[in-house]
């Protein structure tokens, strides 16, 4: 009886939680994600310590490090740190795979095929020189577009964009003109993409996998800031020019290259 009163109270304060992050205009994605989280992952503290381990030995350690910073988030708006303050974050034991990617041959040629439409194209354009993820790109109008002298600026309001601050992303006339010419970019749900994406990778001749690993739409957003970086870009614009907070971010998920072209690399210098 005093464990079923115990867990009720739990599953109120998430709600609470959850209806906080509301009020503050999280994405209903992202409030979903953390009731699934919360509730499985919050119990008393060995329950938690344990449910984390467990995790760990069947997940990567991105999925691992997520788990436990929302808890870390939960937390804090529960009671400054205070819950969780000794909960420890596990060694994952799967290691990932590599992310798809994108040559710079195969954006090229995706976004000029005559057999991909026009409106396609251009949405392929923008996530992959710009930066805007899939789901910023479905929020895209063209009162969003500022001209300042000679130059254009996407200014998404702060709520529209995953950072929750309002970052100039700037375009070029050609940029600008499309997103005027095709708003909304993306008709309906942004989820759908994924499908869009493989036809038109079909259509335009271009695997739709590789290396055994889908391609998806924010592999084109990658596609830009990686190859940012392969162009010796310092961290700190990088970092600006993907809108990340912090370069922790830019450092852990694209300061790097996948395992496959790394040994390339290691084959070439080694034949010289």
């Amino acid at each position: 009886m005093a464990s079923d009163i115990y867990l009720k109270e739990i599953e109120s304060r998430i709600d609470a939680y959850l209806d906080y992050l509301k009020e503050k205009g999280r994405a209903e994605e992202y409030i979903s994600k953390q009731r699934r989280v919360l509730t499985a992952m919050i119990g008393n503290f060995q329950d938690t310590q344990k449910h984390l381990d467990m995790l760990a030995e069947r997940a990567t350690q991105a999925t691992v490090n997520d788990y436990y910073n929302r808890i870390k988030c939960y937390a804090l708006w529960l009671n400054g740190g205070k819950s969780f303050a000794n909960l420890k974050r596990p060694v994952a034991n799967k290691v990932s795979k590599d992310k798809a990617t994108f040559t710079k041959a195969e954006v090229k040629k995706l976004i000029n095929s005559e057999e991909v439409s026009p409106k396609n194209r251009a949405l392929w354009l923008i996530l992959s020189h710009t930066g805007l993820r899939p789901v910023e790109a479905s929020r895209v109008k063209p009162d969003h577009l500022v001209k300042n002298g000679d130059s254009w600026f996407l200014v998404l309001p702060s709520n529209q964009q995953k950072s929750k601050r309002p970052d100039p992303i700037g375009l070029t006339e050609r940029e600008a003109n499309l997103i005027k010419k095709y708003c909304p970019l993306i008709d309906g749900d942004y989820k759908k993409l994924y499908r869009v994406l493989r036809s038109d990778l079909k259509k335009a001749g271009i695997p739709v996998k590789q290396n055994g690993v889908a391609r998806t739409p924010y592999n084109l957003r990658s596609f830009m800031i990686t190859e940012l970086l392969r162009n010796n870009v310092d961290l700190e614009t990088v970092r600006i020019l993907a809108r990340h907070s912090d370069i922790k971010t830019t450092l852990t998920h694209y300061a790097r290259f996948n395992q496959g072209e790394v040994a390339k690399t290691r084959m070439k210098l080694i034949n010289l």
